[in-house]
């Protein structure tokens, strides 16, 4: 009887949805139509991988509500209470994320120390409103994909939800105040904002199969309040959060046909034109950071497609957008990763192919099949959005490549995996570090000279170390932190030997200019770095270098303990000092590779070693300091790369300043400077 009732119920309702979804005005129209629906249906049928994407995602709806549960310690599904910023999840003592263990326990890994207090206590709410926004896109996705009427039903339960709840939710931010910038389900207009580009997109796809009051109540109760609560944080908090907060504001207005908030989110003050126009230079976004630049990308590229769907092709009209998709490829390292620079890890290219698979199809540029080619096509945008088939391409080689605009230079070896990337342009607004002409070094397959990237933002570290200029391969002076600055190219070359560079740093300091230059071969990096007062005072002059590996200082040292303990000096351990008027010798030796450092002579030299937090605070990471005070100080260093045997290659200085390099083999002669120049004499 219960069967013949449930089978009853069922048979209702895959009517009720035929009859309701006759109405063509209720068909999917923010990214697909009906027609595109049926083509990617065709495609899943037909092609392995779009058969194996759309097993993920049928996996994913099988799940719910099981998985939910299950995961998070519950009974039952129900709306979460506001969710607490995720950069509180960390260890304050290791810099380790926490770990949640349900029903409600916040483990540190490294100590197994249970944290309850708030804002901790609450951080795993943004998990589950993650999870549940996840999840109803994925079951509208398999839904439409499927047409098992159950997936419908399930992600309208879960926007139904969220629609009876919003209205309960009070408005509290990261610190648990009420400020423009606090939101309803999380304590960031950001993840709301993300959160709520999902559930428009989620809601599109069903909304066919939901009675009229359901879709009012949605629409009313949910979207368009969650809109109105993003749109309070419209004050340009940081860039990437501007993008997340237009794509949130062009997903509800495309999808209930409000003008005024398409008109906003994309023609608006700081609408995606504006974002256009004013944050991306030769394809880099100005927050410096790769993290950000691909985070900012997948709602700029979610505004882009809503809107050519709806007859505005911004691909076309804003090239920009496309841009951002070729500039990861000029400076992308030879391990496919990009340079942890700002408030950033390292970020891995190919994972990100997914947002690939729309730049390909709107634009059919042919260089971002180097992405396309080394991933996988396992996603939902490859399943909805991707070409059914990809060129096959060759790799093409990396390339030495300057960007005056956006401040990047990447000096790579002609032959080698030998590769210097230095960063010379805008500060990167509130994602930014103090570290102009700081600079990453990658040999023998591997990172070498180390950025030391970003910490999670709840911990003290981030602010304290990441940021400062002393934790940086750069110059420094008076044990100060730089001001915040655009620096400037002034000059570069690259030749069929070598690639240079020349650039500055910008009023880093009100008292002194700074000045580096870099040259690249096959075999060594050779640096000519300067700094120059300009007030007419003499200051210390400190050359910074963080190198991965362990270390050994050919130089006497002895203990020593006079580092402020500010501007991240208190965050250097193990410090010891020496001085000399020789050149400096160091060696760093790294997981069977090493690099090995000479710093040309100069009179009374303080030097300076010791270890500091690397991207991983928990794994220190050698440094040394060359100190030199005066008016002026220049800094002449070589650095050779080695695996196995250690090349016999030296660095010495003329009376006129001509720089010389020796090898076995071959002498190099060069000039480094406003004028760049190199030549290779064979045969000594």
């Amino acid at each position: 009887m219960n069967f013949l009732r449930c089978a009853a119920v069922l048979c209702l309702l895959t009517a009720s949805l035929h009859a309701q979804q006759q109405d063509p005005s209720l068909a999917p129209h923010l990214y697909l139509s009906l027609d595109e629906i049926a083509q990617r249906k065709a495609l899943a049928e037909r092609e392995p991988w779009a058969r194996a994407d759309l097993a993920k995602i049928v996996e994913q709806a099988d799940g719910y509500p099981q998985a939910y549960l299950t995961r998070f310690g519950l009974t039952k599904v129900e709306a979460p209470p506001t969710a607490q910023w995720a950069h509180w999840y960390v260890c304050p003592d290791t810099g380790t994320e926490l770990k949640f263990s349900p029903p409600n326990h916040n483990i540190c890994p490294d100590t197994g120390k249970d944290y309850q207090d708030y804002p901790i206590s609450d951080v795993h709410y943004h998990f589950e409103h993650d999870v549940l926004e996840q999840t109803a896109l994925a079951l509208a996705i398999a839904y439409r994909m499927t047409d098992k009427p159950i997936y419908a039903q399930h992600a309208a339960e879960i926007l139904k939800m969220y629609a009876d709840k919003y209205k309960d939710y009070v408005i509290v931010d990261n610190y648990g105040k009420q400020t423009h910038w606090g939101a309803h389900i999380y304590t960031q207009t950001l993840n709301e904002s993300i959160w709520l580009i999902d559930m428009t997109f989620a809601y599109d796809l069903v909304r066919a199969t939901l009675p009229a009051a359901d879709r009012a109540h949605i629409e009313n109760d949910l979207l368009l309040p969650s809109a109105a609560t993003v749109v309070r944080g419209h004050k340009e908090p940081t860039l990437n959060i501007q993008s997340w907060i237009n794509g949130a504001q062009a997903s509800v207005g495309f999808e209930l046909g409000r003008k005024d908030l398409i008109d906003e989110a994309i023609n608006g003050p700081l609408g995606f034109r504006y974002q256009m126009k004013n944050y991306v230079h030769e394809g880099f976004w100005l927050e410096g950071a790769w993290g950000y630049q691909f985070y900012a990308m997948r709602p700029l590229v979610a505004t882009a497609e809503m809107a050519k769907k709806n007859g505005m092709d911004l691909w076309k009209e804003e090239p920009k957008l496309a841009s951002m998709f070729i500039a990861p490829l000029g400076v992308v390292m030879p391990n496919g990763n990009l340079p942890a620079f700002n408030d950033s890890h390292e970020v891995k290219l190919f994972p990100n192919a997914s947002l690939y698979e729309l730049a390909y199809r709107n634009t059919r540029d042919p260089r971002l099949l180097a992405v396309l080619d080394h991933a996988s096509r396992s996603s939902k945008e490859s399943l909805l959005f991707g070409v059914p088939e990809l060129p096959k391409t060759e790799d093409a080689a990396l390339k030495s490549a300057v960007f005056p605009e956006s401040g990047f230079a990447m000096l790579r070896g002609k032959h080698t995996d030998l590769s210097v990337i230095t960063k010379f342009g805008e500060h990167g607004g509130g994602h930014g570090h103090y570290d102009k002409l700081g600079e990453i070094i990658y040999a023998n397959g591997r990172i070498q000279a180390v950025d030391p990237g970003t910490q999670l933002y709840g911990m003290a570290l981030h602010k304290e170390w990441d940021q400062m200029t002393v934790a940086h391969n750069t110059l420094s002076a008076d044990e100060l932190r730089q001001d915040a600055a655009t620096g400037k190219l002034i000059a570069w070359k690259d030749e069929p030997g070598y690639t240079a560079v020349t650039v500055s740093a910008g009023p880093v300091y009100k008292f002194a200019d700074l000045t580096r230059s870099i040259l690249v071969t096959d075999e060594y990096v050779l640096q000519l770095d300067r700094a120059q007062s300009t007030d007419g005072s003499e200051h210390r002059f400190d050359w910074n270098d963080h190198n991965f590996g362990k270390q050994t200082m050919a130089l006497p040292m002895t203990k020593y303990d006079g580092f402020p303990k500010a501007n991240g000096y208190l965050h250097l351990a193990a410090v010891e000092r020496g001085e000399t008027s020789a050149d400096i010798k160091s060696r760093f030796d790294n997981d069977g590779t090493a690099m090995n450092l000479q710093l040309l002579a100069a009179p009374h030299t303080e030097v300076f070693s010791g270890v500091g937090p690397g991207p991983d605070p928990r794994v220190l990471v050698p440094f040394v300091i060359v100190r030199r005070k005066g008016l002026s100080a220049e800094f002449v260093s070589l650095l050779v790369p080695s695996k196995g045997t250690t090349l016999n290659i030296t660095a010495s200085r003329k009376s006129d300043g001509t720089l010389t390099v020796r090898g076995p083999g071959w002498v190099d002669t060069i000039h480094l400077g406003e004028t760049l120049s190199f030549h290779r004499e064979s045969g000594k």
